[in-house]
This record gives C-alpha cells, sequence and structure tokens, in this order.
C-alpha cells in the first residue's frame, strides 16, 4: 500500500466543495468529505483503480480517476508515484474539465 497525499489544490477543491454542500446540508457535507477520504484509501490499496482520462497535452500524462464511493459525481483525480500516490484534484464531474488541468 502506498500512502496518499492531497496537494494543495485538491485540499482547495475539497474544502470548496463541502463547503458548498454544508450551505443546505452539514450532515452531507461531512459524508461527502469521507467518501473522498474512504476512496483515497482505496486507491492506495489499488492505484490502478482509476480511469485514465484523455488530454490534449502529454504534461497530464499517467494521470487516473475514481469516482468518489457513493458519490459517483465527485471525481478524484491523482497521479501514482514511486513512493506514494498524489491526489491532484476533486472536482464535480459535471465541470468542463480539461482547462482546469491547463
Amino acid at each position: 500500500m502506498k500512502p496518499v497525499v492531497f496537494n494543495p489544490v485538491a485540499i482547495d477543491d475539497l474544502d470548496e466543495l463541502t463547503n458548498y454542500i454544508a450551505q443546505d446540508n452539514v450532515v452531507a457535507a461531512k459524508e461527502v468529505r469521507l467518501a473522498v477520504f474512504d476512496t483515497a484509501d482505496r486507491i492506495g490499496q489499488q492505484p490502478g483503480l482509476g480511469i485514465r482520462p484523455r488530454f490534449s497535452s502529454s504534461k497530464f500524462a499517467g494521470i487516473r480517476f475514481i469516482p468518489a464511493d457513493v458519490y459517483p459525481q465527485y471525481l478524484i483525480f491523482y497521479l501514482e508515484g514511486l513512493d506514494e500516490i498524489e491526489v491532484l484534484r476533486v472536482l464535480h464531474g459535471a465541470r468542463h474539465l480539461p482547462p482546469l488541468f491547463e
């Protein structure tokens, strides 16, 4: 198992989406946050689970994403390194994603 670390952008993404959800439902916001962390743990155990998106730029080679457990509308984008898994972004799947990686 590799440790999973969230980069600062991913932490900001997660804070932003849970704060937005909490405006209407604090319990749901906490559940989404837990689902993201549970999914991140699963990524650490099986890094190859994620789907490889198609980006036009080669600088994004190797990035994978996986829907959050129980809340599949939230996507966790990550990159497997030699010693750890880095979560790059946590985004709602309805967003136009390619510009968020440029």
